[in-house]
């Protein structure tokens, strides 16, 4: 499921995902509301969700989806990743930060070690 306001952003990355072996993404929703409505209970998948410049939105989103469908996972999508936004990310529920210049291959193993049940947080990420 992809979380982003951005229609374009979102087609493309479905796009990509698309492409990988194994994934498939299974929805696309503009906010958090939408989210709400779309879930389906009864499946665990992943959340794929972009950092804005400043955020504290998303974190909180990240939060709340971990209370409102904890078996959910959230990855999220950053375009500059550092130590404090993985400490941030984590307590906030994330199963991982992808940073979006890692490529194509960094999403699979992203993708993968997370519906595995593990975790997703790049050795490059800079402090």
């Amino acid at each position: 499921m992809i979380l982003d306001q951005n229609s374009i952003f979102r087609n493309g990355l479905k796009l990509m995902i698309n492409r990988l072996p194994d994934c498939r993404v299974i929805g696309m929703v503009k906010d958090y509301e939408a989210l709400k409505k779309a879930v389906v209970f009864d499946k665990a998948f992943i959340v794929l969700m972009r950092l804005s410049e400043v955020p504290e939105n998303e974190l909180a989103i990240c939060a709340n989806i971990k209370i409102f469908c904890p078996q959910i996972k959230v990855l999220l999508i950053a375009r500059g990743a550092n130590i404090t936004l993985l400490v941030d990310a984590v307590a906030h529920g994330a199963s991982g930060v992808y940073y979006e210049h890692f490529g194509f291959g960094k999403m699979h193993e992203a993708l993968t070690l997370i519906s595995e049940g593990g975790y997703f947080f790049d050795k490059g990420i800079q402090n």
